[in-house]
């Protein structure tokens, strides 16, 4: 997972603890398969860039709000 200075503030982890580290396991189970559906279909379609809001759990293991924009980005040879 890649986080910005303003997200480790907010998530009460440390920069190490997220950095790498995969997202789904700050998400909420119910979230889950909308947001794995949300990004299969960003690749299916080719979307270049998208945005989604959705609830995950800080440090504290409080749910707040999260904010994430998604780039595609291509493989050039």
């Amino acid at each position: 997972m890649y986080a910005n200075a303003t997200m480790i503030k907010r998530s009460g982890y440390a920069e190490e603890e997220l950095i790498g580290s995969n997202v789904q396991k700050h998400i909420s189970e119910k979230y889950k398969e909308k947001i794995r559906n949300f990004y299969a279909f960003q690749l299916e379609q080719k979307i270049e860039s998208t945005y989604i809001e959705f609830p995950v759990l800080d440090a504290n293991k409080k749910v707040r709000s999260e904010e994430h924009t998604s780039e595609l980005q291509s493989r050039r040879h």
